[in-house]
């Protein structure tokens, strides 16, 4: 589909969804060859096939136009396979047309497959790399005077200006856009309906909130009570209440955003439905109706809780909350939220989110980190005051004789688990698990098939792979030119054990092996350490080293460095 496939990658996802797509018969690449070209791109651009038949006229044409040696058409063929290949290959595929492109002397469709590419990564919220490609395309795009082209990247160039804060300057960037929609002729209503939509958000973003009203409005006004336009007329019913709040027209506002509610439950989008509740809970705010105010707050944290996302204006849920409990000085509750607000911060930062215009002074990261520390000494302290206070002489000397006694204990018991380790870790390196005929058997998986994966797996030890960050079942399974549910049972049977506990305990094995050779490695940070052995996070890694050696990773290095001091 012509407008769903393209406005997909520049990011106005919902006209997708106003599209409607109907399945088709399968056919096979070989009978589609016989089409002419003309035949397949119109084929593959009809707006009732689905992406899985679209990909099957993509493949068709471009191995007619290998099978011709036709260079043009084998770059359109790669292009539109990538338009509708599913994100596993999908990266693999534009880096491959863009490197073809930028070596044909007219860089042919380099400005769309960079589109492509920066859609991708805008898909997984990384705005940073998504704008320098737009970027990078819009340059390709004016060379060639490609107007259309360049009007859709300069869109997206707004949307993530709007994303990270720079709302002025998409502003200024919308604004040209209506402008251009009509000089280049455009008719598609979705198209400028989402363009005054931008225009909307970015001047509420600057304040600007009487500017908001005439768009929102206008939208509002021509996709009432149309099915196709009705999650845009949802949209832009919250946005008005929203600017209502900002208005301090607080009874409008609560009734404008209640009325979206229902549509955003039914279609299940979490994050617009926690916007929602954020805005209900600051109207209450207002009215001084804090009860209310404080349970969607509450819902707004569940759904936190529920998809790991919010949007950033919606940060201050978290302040609010620590601020009441903090009032009613519920310590615990407070803990919570500060906690849950560093946790969020994590993953808008990590996000590419600039976020500074939603960090109040007394809510910054060094803070929130103070007050969590005051937080746990002050329930600490509070725990302990009533023991103390009964029986203080008795508790402190039953608590100093069982400390040391607890202190001797583990440190024998970890001594002997140090010791013992180093023993038997070579014996157990190269320890093979006996698989019975039974258990071969069960597995139902043709003989050379397992033989090869097997070899597969040794390759995969020997050469240290297991140490790419990124290895996932599913990759390796591709790798192994087989599918995951044979590579999964394959390592069950033969490693008696998880793909994931397979791969973290030979990252472990590798660890401790070049601990005890490298003195180097040892001087590294744990974070470091982790990083090295494939982890993605020092958590991770803490938590497989203990499982696997019932020691943690400084206590094992401390203990390798003493040994070899005395040695």
């Amino acid at each position: 589909m012509l407008v769903k496939r393209y406005l997909f990658t520049v990011l106005f996802l919902f006209i997708g969804s106003l599209l409607y797509c109907q399945e088709k018969p399968t056919q096979s690449i070989e009978s589609l060859m016989q089409k002419d070209f003309k035949e397949l791109r119109t084929e593959f651009f009809n707006a009732q096939n689905p992406d899985t038949i679209a990909l099957l006229y993509a493949s068709a044409y471009l191995q007619k136009a290998t099978q011709l040696q036709d260079s043009q058409k084998i770059t359109e063929g790669l292009y539109y396979k990538s338009l509708v290949q599913t994100d596993s290959v999908k990266l693999i595929s534009l880096n491959s047309l863009i490197a073809r492109s930028k070596k044909s002397p007219n860089h042919y469709l380099l400005e769309d497959a960079l589109v492509a590419k920066a859609g991708y990564f805008f898909r997984l919220r990384l705005y940073k790399k998504a704008l320098k490609l737009y970027t990078e395309a819009q340059k390709y795009a004016i060379e060639k005077e490609n107007q259309q082209t360049l009007f859709m990247i300069r869109l997206n160039i707004g949307i993530i200006n709007n994303l990270i804060g720079n709302s002025k300057e998409g502003l200024d960037i919308f604004k040209k856009s209506l402008t251009n929609y009509t000089k280049l002729g455009y008719t598609n209503k979705a198209l400028r309906l989402n363009i005054l939509a931008n225009i909307a958000n970015s001047y509420m973003q600057e304040g600007m909130y009487d500017s908001v009203t005439p768009y929102t409005t206008e939208i509002i006004k021509q996709t009432q009570g149309l099915p196709k336009y009705e999650e845009l007329y949802n949209l832009l019913v919250l946005k008005q209440g929203i600017n209502l709040y900002h208005q301090q027209a607080y009874t409008k506002a609560v009734d404008s955003i209640e009325k979206t509610i229902p549509y955003f439950q039914q279609i299940e989008d979490e994050s617009n439905l926690g916007y929602a509740y954020f805005y209900l809970g600051k109207t209450h705010l207002a009215t001084q109706h804090s009860a209310k105010a404080i349970d969607y707050f509450k819902k707004v944290d569940t759904i936190f809780l529920k998809v790991n996302y919010l949007f950033p204006e919606t940060r201050a849920t978290y302040e609010l909350l620590i601020d009441h409990y903090k009032k009613k000085k519920d310590l615990k509750k407070q803990l919570v939220y500060i906690e849950r607000l560093l946790q969020l911060d994590s993953i808008l930062h990590d996000e590419e989110l600039y976020l500074t215009k939603h960090i109040s002074e007394d809510y910054n990261t060094p803070r929130l980190l103070a007050d969590k520390q005051y937080v746990i000494a002050s329930l600490e302290e509070k725990a302990n005051f009533y023991i103390i206070s009964i029986v203080i002489a008795m508790l402190l000397v039953i608590i100093a004789v069982g400390f040391v006694i607890y202190q001797y204990t583990q440190r024998t018991i970890y001594k002997k688990r140090f010791e013992q380790l180093l023993k038997t870790q070579e014996t157990q390196q190269h320890s093979v698990i006996e698989v019975s005929d039974h258990k071969k058997s069960a597995l139902q998986i043709p003989e050379d098939i397992v033989s090869t994966i097997l070899e597969n797996l040794e390759d995969f030890k020997q050469k240290n792979e297991f140490l790419s960050p990124n290895i996932t079942l599913h990759k390796l399974a591709k790798r192994f030119k087989t599918n995951h549910t044979y590579l999964s049972k394959i390592i069950n049977v033969y490693e008696g054990k998880s793909f994931n506990a397979f791969v973290n305990d030979l990252r472990i094995t590798y660890t401790m092996n070049r601990l005890q050779k490298d003195i180097i490695f040892r001087k590294y940070t744990i974070d470091a350490i982790a990083e090295e052995s494939g982890f993605s996070n020092t958590r991770t890694f803490s938590r497989a080293f203990q499982r696997k050696t019932n020691l943690n990773p400084s206590y094992f290095i401390k203990n390798l460095n003493a040994s070899q001091t005395d040695i």
